[in-house]
């Protein structure tokens, strides 16, 4: 997770919405992985 946290900090000219979108993402790998499991 800290690789994702300085891609965010190198990339601080996109906007908010960018890093809305990849917290978003992460959290449906994360519920991809979860239902996997199941």
């Amino acid at each position: 997770m800290s690789q994702t946290k300085i891609k965010v900090h190198c990339r601080r000219r996109e906007p908010d919405k960018d890093e809305a979108n990849i917290v978003t993402g992460m959290s449906r790998t994360k519920m991809k992985e979860t239902l996997s499991q199941a």
